[in-house]
């Protein structure tokens, strides 16, 4: 039978997938809907679109820098390291 902490891990990994994807998959999404929102209703070309799509993507990329450095600083917490970057010692 599996050990019940591996399917925890398992379920973890998965949220956080899941969760990654729409934080930087949104941002995109929304930008763009609202760009294309705002230059039917007003008629001011697709160049607000654009602009949007770009802020989207900006956005999307913070948030993926974000979550990848709260994953590597959590995964930095459980190594056996000092603050200087070397190993501790055990005497």
């Amino acid at each position: 039978m599996r050990d019940p902490g591996s399917r925890m891990k398992t379920v973890r990994l998965l949220v956080c997938l899941g969760q990654l994807g729409l934080s930087v998959i949104s941002p995109i999404v929304l930008s763009v809907l609202l760009g294309v929102w705002i230059d039917l209703r007003f008629g001011v070309g697709p160049w607000l679109t654009v602009v949007l799509l770009l802020v989207g993507l900006v956005s999307g990329g913070c948030a993926f820098y974000r979550f990848a450095k709260g994953a590597i600083n959590s995964e930095n917490e459980n190594l056996p390291y000092d603050r200087e970057g070397g190993a501790e010692n055990e005497n």
